[in-house]
């Protein structure tokens, strides 16, 4: 059998919410999840209900799950078609992960070079 968990360890620092439920007892969860004893990033992604496995997914760093909340800000999220209240709860917690980032943004990246990367590609160069 093939174990792929032997290549890795993980940690689930915090459960951020569960997106839905499969009727294989699987869920797409959000998480804080510290990959190979790492800084934890956000991951979302199926799990099983013991979380002994998970399926492909996908992990951010704070500053890309920044950027995606900034952009779907300035998107708007009427167009979420959410009710008032869960509009009102989203900028609201948005507010708090603003004032968060900005208290935390004294701590180094894990991956100064993505840093850079990512300042580059914050607006579009006029070259192109």
């Amino acid at each position: 059998m093939d174990n792929k968990n032997e290549e890795f360890n993980y940690e689930i620092v915090e459960n951020l919410g569960v997106l839905r439920k499969n009727v294989n007892g699987w869920a797409k969860e959000v998480n804080l999840v510290s990959w190979n004893g790492t800084k934890p990033k956000f991951d979302i992604r199926d799990w099983s209900e013991d979380h002994s496995k998970c399926s492909k997914g996908i992990t951010l760093t704070k500053a890309e799950m920044r950027r995606i909340l900034l952009w779907l800000m300035n998107w708007g999220l009427d167009k979420l078609e959410m009710e008032p209240a869960d509009a009102a709860q989203a900028a609201s917690a948005f507010m708090v992960f603003e004032e968060a980032e900005q208290i935390y943004s004294a701590e180094p990246e894990e991956n100064p070079e993505e840093s850079a990367d990512e300042a580059e590609n914050e607006e579009p160069s006029s070259g192109k």
